[in-house]
């Protein structure tokens, strides 16, 4: 696999989705090399160089490296996802992305109860996501301060959008994170309920 300097972090607009995973330039079609966009938690993506061939582990490997985060806690915790609208399939080291894209109407008809008309329109994107076969006491051994950041980032959306329900108690406390994170220790004197409006 190619681990090309072409290497990109960027913001992507809150407006604009990521481009496609699939897209292809045409320079790269020639020589067989595939841009892919992996989409991060913050709402950024990193761009590798990649061929039809190239496994999850690879690109797993090179988005560890792009990130400079500890490789051996990212392996365990962190994997990546083939995602749409309707669907989430987390890929196995062995999974080569650019096949599947191909195969994703197949897995929508198998796992999904969309339509046909609206298989036809989706396209999955490439994520890196928590590894849902961990456990939270894993999760909690966790000491590489990126890493923290990605999963609590990916924690803190899933919460906001639903797709981890969470109580009351657990709500709080997430919130509590949150205002330390962007306003600091607590301060009787400066954080007042002004503060926050």
């Amino acid at each position: 696999m190619s681990r090309s300097d072409e290497v990109e972090l960027t913001q992507v607009n809150a407006n604009v989705a990521p481009l496609p995973s699939r897209q292809v330039s045409r320079t790269a079609q020639r020589h067989s090399e595939l841009e892919l966009h992996i989409c991060l938690p913050d709402l950024t993506h990193v761009t590798l160089t990649i061929d039809q061939r190239t496994q999850a582990t690879e690109i797993m490997d090179s988005v560890i490296e792009m990130l400079e985060l500890n490789a051996r806690e990212a392996r365990h915790v962190l994997s990546l996802w083939l995602v749409s609208s309707d669907l989430e399939l987390q890929l196995k080291p062995n999974h080569c992305p650019v096949q599947l894209f191909g195969k994703w109407p197949v897995y929508l008809r198998k796992h999904t109860t969309v339509s046909e008309k609206l298989i036809q329109t989706q396209q999955p994107y490439v994520h890196l996501r928590r590894n849902v076969y961990i456990s939270r006491e894993e999760d909690l051994k966790v000491t590489d301060p990126e890493i923290l950041e990605l999963l609590f980032t990916e924690a803190r959306s899933n919460i906001m959008n639903g797709t981890y329900p969470c109580d009351r108690e657990l709500a709080v406390k997430l919130a509590g994170v949150l205002c330390v994170m962007q306003y600091g220790p607590y301060n009787e004197l400066e954080h007042t309920p002004d503060y926050y409006k």
